[in-house]
């Protein structure tokens, strides 16, 4: 748990974001996070982007920023939907999946030149094992396989449990801790395997979680913006399943 003396300032920093001075930011003290997520929902492929600012250092204790009256997000031509989360301002849009495979973003602001970032989507793929739905025991060997395969790139596996405080299930061997954050990066071949008795419990529990698979590209970021952020594209693909001893 963080020192609670962090908070106040914190709240300090939040409020300096939202007054009239963040006007007078520079691109050159701004950083910028895009995240463009590619996803399978039941209405078909659709692809999520968010885009956030920020100045200061974003490893330590950065300072939301957001938009000015004349100012503009734009992704991939379209203005962006301003959405105020907890810890900074998001401007999103979803688009279509098959609406092109490169995301542009390009933040206008009057007196500043219009900067501009894109990346290409990673390659789509297909879950092939396990099924969704799937009863798969803790104590035997499970075989993940997706298609198509991804030669020199890398993929990214995470375990998350669905309930249960995140304590049913324990991965503790670390070339196969898929309950870390982000869980493990594997060679993007098409098939990998989980040992027996990798996932573990202290006992006999059965548990709801799912396998989340996820690609990743990056894209150039903007040299005339602030450093400490990044352009990230990936495709996503959740499995659900029940974890047995």
């Amino acid at each position: 748990m963080r020192p609670l003396v962090l908070a106040f300032p914190l709240a300090t920093a939040l409020a300096s974001g939202c007054t009239p001075d963040r006007c007078k930011v520079g691109n050159d003290e701004l950083s910028m996070v895009v995240r463009a997520v590619d996803i399978l929902p039941e209405e078909g492929e659709e692809v999520r982007v968010g885009v956030d600012f920020a100045t200061g250092d974003r490893a330590r204790l950065p300072i939301p920023w957001r938009i000015c009256d004349g100012d503009r997000v734009l992704i991939n031509g379209q203005e962006a939907r301003e959405a105020q989360q907890e810890d900074r301002t998001e401007y999103a849009r979803t688009l279509d999946g098959e609406e092109g495979d490169v995301v542009t973003v390009e933040l206008e602001r009057a007196g500043e030149d219009v900067v501009v970032a894109s990346v290409q989507r990673p390659p789509r793929f297909t879950m092939l094992t396990p099924e969704p739905g799937a009863s798969i025991s803790r104590s035997e060997e499970l075989v993940l396989t997706w298609e198509p395969p991804n030669e020199g790139g890398e993929l990214q596996i995470e375990v998350q449990e669905e309930l249960g405080g995140g304590r049913c299930i324990v991965s503790e061997d670390p070339t196969h801790d898929y309950k870390g954050v982000g869980g493990i990066r594997v060679d993007d071949t098409g098939m990998w395997t989980i040992p027996a008795g990798t996932l573990t419990n202290d006992g006999d529990l059965r548990c709801d979680a799912r396998y989340v698979v996820s690609r990743f590209s990056r894209g150039d970021y903007p040299a005339e913006l602030a450093p400490g952020g990044f352009v990230e594209a990936q495709v996503l693909r959740i499995v659900l399943f029940e974890s047995t001893p």
